[in-house]
């Protein structure tokens, strides 16, 4: 159930940010993507390393109300950064499943979903919208299909730490 409520609240961000996005001018979007990209993985960088012990095991004892709350607000700024940024999506993801009490590997897989439901739900609102490049939007999906595919395989095979050491 964990999962389903932060689906959710990805889904609500999902929408949230793409009426703030789209009417905003090209040149202030690009300078705060860049800004925003640089802060925001510096800072995640900074945490995990903080934090040798995070991820490493599972510590999750079950859901409860202040978990879901928890979680349901990590996955609603995260899918709000998700669709107006992009660059980290995942490894936030991960970090937040991991301060729910998951270890790395079920963190990767929990944030592979969520992450899916804000890129799905800010693809449908750009097509709604008209500003879909296919051709690159393809040949990117193409990519993240062939990446998730391989490394899934790989997280699973090596575990945790493999995973911690590629973020």
């Amino acid at each position: 159930a964990v999962t389903a409520v932060l689906t959710v609240s990805s889904l609500v961000a999902g929408m949230l940010y793409q009426y703030v996005l789209l009417p905003m001018h090209l040149e202030y979007l690009k300078t705060i993507v860049f800004i925003l990209v640089i802060a925001a993985l510096v800072a995640v960088a900074i945490f995990v390393f903080s934090r040798r012990d995070l991820g490493s095991v599972s510590t999750y004892t079950g859901e409860t109300k202040k978990k879901l709350i928890q979680g349901a607000a990590f996955a609603f700024v995260i899918g709000v950064y998700d669709g107006f940024i992009g660059p980290g999506t995942g490894t936030f993801l991960i970090i937040a499943f991991a301060m729910l009490g998951f270890d790395f590997v079920v963190a990767a897989g929990n944030a592979k979903v969520l992450n899916f439901v804000s890129n799905l739900t800010a693809f449908c609102l750009f097509i709604y919208s008209g500003k879909v490049l296919y051709a690159y939007g393809l040949t990117m999906a193409l990519g993240i299909f062939i990446g998730a595919f391989f490394g899934s395989r790989m997280a699973i095979r090596r575990g945790s730490g493999f995973v911690r050491l590629i973020m």
